[in-house]
């Protein structure tokens, strides 16, 4: 039956000679069991084109090459550059939020006239004067 099977899989998907293709037809037209088995044969078959497949992740394609071409893992299966593909967006992301709140203070700082120097208006210190470092008690 794995013959038959195979025989109307390339049947169903028209990968059969001329001559095959007759001999599976004139069998389809005299056996139930075969024509039952076509029917899920074909179920199956639009089942799976009408699937799509979804992300496996960064480096999927990769491994999946290098194993069926019988290389060893790359470097970049290794947790660590897991790790580093993930946390490089993260950390890019956090420079970018920095910037812009250093930009942000330091156009209200200056707008507000609060900041004497331009290190103060970016990470948005106070001014400090020498009365203020005097009234810090050190005890």
């Amino acid at each position: 039956m794995l013959a038959d099977n195979e025989k109307l899989l390339r049947y169903i998907e028209g990968g059969l000679s001329a001559a095959d293709r007759r001999n599976i037809e004139e069998r389809l037209a005299g056996e139930a069991s075969l024509r039952k088995a076509l029917d899920t044969l074909r179920g199956l078959h639009g089942a799976l084109r009408a699937t799509q497949a979804e992300s496996f992740g960064p480096y999927f394609s990769e491994r999946v090459m290098r194993r069926l071409q019988g290389v060893a893992q790359a470097p970049a299966e290794s947790f660590y550059n897991g790790l580093q593909w993930v946390f490089l967006r993260a950390a890019t992301a956090s420079l970018v939020a920095a910037v812009a709140f250093g930009v942000y203070n330091a156009i209200t700082y200056r707008s507000l006239g609060a900041a004497s120097s331009f290190v103060e208006a970016v990470f948005g210190l106070p001014s400090a004067s020498l009365m203020d470092a005097l009234s810090y008690s050190i005890m």
